[in-house]
C-alpha cells in the first residue's frame, strides 16, 4: 500500500512537471519573422498611387509607410491584410516613395518584417482651356486652366526660322502676356506644366495643344478727306501693314449709331451725291483675315465732313463814284455769310474786300485797294460748323472797268 502511494505521487509529480513545461513553451514561444514583401508601382494618377506585393510567408498583414522629406523619416499611413493599396490625394507632379512591411501578431507580441522601398512621380495635368484675353496691335495676353501641382508654366512658340517650337519664357501664374509682336499676325504657341520635386526631381507634363493667338491691326494713323465739292469728297487714309482691307462707317442718326458704309482694299473711296452744305460723320478701321478668322483694328476718331456751300454769281449795282466807292451785289445762296474778295488781275492773288456774316444781305460797298483801272470781284460763301468756317469755290469773277 505504501508503495502504490509512492508511485502515484511519483505519476502526479511527473504530470505536473510536464504540464508546467507546456506552459512555459505557450508563453515565450514568439512568433517567426514574416518574409520580405515583393513591392512594385501598380498603378499611378494624377492624384494617387497603386502599390501591389506578393503574399509574404508568414505575414498577418502588412504596414504602409510614406516618406516625410521635411522630416526625413517615413510615417505609417495605413494597415492592411491585403495584398495591394492605393495611397490616394497626392499631389501631382510630385515625388513620393512609399514601404511596406509585414507582420505577425500574437496577443502580446507583433514582429516587424523589412521594410521594402519604392518610388515614383505622379504626373502633372496636361494644360487645357488656353484662350487670348487681350489684344493689342503689338501684344495679346493668354490664359489657362491652372494645373494641381505645378508650380511654373513653360510657353513654346512656334518658331518660323527652324520650322519647330521653342521655348519663349516660364511663368509662375497660369497667364501670360507676350509682347513686341509685329500688327496683324498669328502666333502658335503650346504651354507645359512643370514641377520641382522634394527630392530635387523636375517633372513636366506633356504640353499642350497648339493655340492660335493673333495680333490686330495697327491704328490708322491719318483719316481725311480731299477733292471737297458741294456734292461730294474723297477719303483718304494711310495703309496699314498687313491689312487686307478697311472698314468704312458712317454716323446714322435715326440709330444714333456708326453703320458700315463699305469695305475697301485701296486707300481712297469717293462719296458723291450728298446736297450742298451737308455734315456727315465717318470712322474707319483697318481688318486682317488671321487664321480663316477677320480681325478689325481699332475705329479712328470721327472724322466730321461738310460739303462745300454753293456759288453765288456777283453783278455790278453803282460803278465807282467820285469817292471810289463801287456797288455790287450777288444772288442769294444757302449759307451763313459772304465773303467778297478782290483782285487787280483775274487771276489773283485775290484779297479779301468784305465780310458779311448775314446770309440775307445780298450787296455791299467796297473800294478797290488797287491802282490798276480794272478791278476783279468774286464771292464766296459759307457756312460755320462747330465754329469752323466751310468755304464754297470762288464764284465767276465780276469785272469792274
Amino acid at each position: 500500500m505504501k508503495q502504490h502511494r509512492v508511485l502515484k505521487n511519483a505519476v502526479f509529480a511527473l504530470l505536473f512537471v510536464l504540464l508546467l513545461a507546456s506552459v512555459g513553451c505557450f508563453a515565450f514561444a514568439a512568433p517567426q519573422t514574416p518574409g520580405k514583401v515583393q513591392l512594385s508601382v501598380d498603378a499611378v494618377t494624377q492624384t494617387s498611387v497603386s502599390l501591389k506585393w506578393k503574399a509574404a510567408a508568414g505575414a498577418d498583414g502588412y504596414l504602409i509607410f510614406r516618406y516625410d522629406y521635411a522630416a526625413k523619416s517615413y510615417d505609417r499611413i495605413a494597415v492592411t491584410s491585403k495584398t495591394a493599396v492605393t495611397v490616394p490625394k497626392l499631389l501631382g507632379g510630385e515625388s513620393y516613395c512609399f514601404g511596406v512591411r509585414a507582420y505577425a501578431q500574437t496577443d502580446k507580441t507583433l514582429v516587424k518584417g523589412k521594410l521594402v522601398k519604392v518610388k515614383c512621380y505622379t504626373p502633372l495635368a496636361t494644360v487645357t482651356g488656353i484662350k487670348q484675353t487681350e489684344t493689342t496691335p503689338t501684344s495679346h495676353k493668354l490664359q489657362w486652366k491652372a494645373v494641381p501641382g505645378a508650380e511654373e508654366y513653360q510657353i513654346y512658340y512656334f518658331k518660323d526660322s527652324v520650322k519647330s517650337f521653342a521655348l519663349l519664357g516660364t511663368v509662375k501664374n497660369p497667364y501670360c502676356t507676350v509682347k513686341k509682336l509685329k500688327s496683324a499676325s498669328v502666333a502658335q504657341y503650346k504651354v507645359r506644366a512643370v514641377s520641382h520635386c522634394a527630392n530635387g526631381k523636375t517633372v513636366k507634363a506633356k504640353t499642350s495643344a497648339i493655340f492660335y493667338a493673333y495680333t490686330t491691326p495697327a491704328d490708322i494713323a491719318r483719316f481725311t478727306a480731299e477733292n471737297v465739292t458741294t456734292t461730294g469728297y474723297t477719303l483718304v487714309w494711310d495703309a496699314v501693314e498687313g491689312a487686307d482691307g478697311y472698314r468704312l462707317f458712317r454716323y446714322n442718326a435715326k440709330s444714333g449709331k456708326y453703320s458700315r458704309l463699305a469695305d475697301v482694299e485701296g486707300t481712297t473711296y469717293e462719296i458723291d451725291g450728298l446736297t450742298p452744305c451737308s455734315t456727315a460723320f465717318y470712322k474707319i478701321c483697318a481688318f486682317a483675315n488671321l487664321n480663316g478668322t477677320v480681325r478689325y483694328g481699332a475705329r479712328t476718331a470721327a472724322l466730321p465732313l461738310t460739303t462745300k456751300p454753293e456759288t453765288v454769281t456777283p453783278y455790278l449795282i453803282a460803278r465807282p463814284a467820285a469817292n471810289g466807292v463801287i456797288k455790287v451785289g450777288w444772288s442769294k445762296g444757302v449759307c451763313d455769310g459772304y465773303l467778297v474778295f478782290g483782285a487787280a488781275q483775274e487771276e489773283g492773288p485775290y484779297q479779301l474786300l468784305d465780310e458779311i456774316d448775314d446770309p440775307n444781305t445780298l450787296s455791299c460797298a467796297i473800294r478797290s485797294p488797287f491802282d490798276s483801272e480794272t478791278l476783279f470781284v468774286r464771292i464766296k460763301t459759307f457756312v460755320m460748323v462747330d465754329s469752323i468756317p466751310i468755304l464754297s469755290a470762288y464764284s465767276d469773277a465780276l469785272v469792274i472797268d
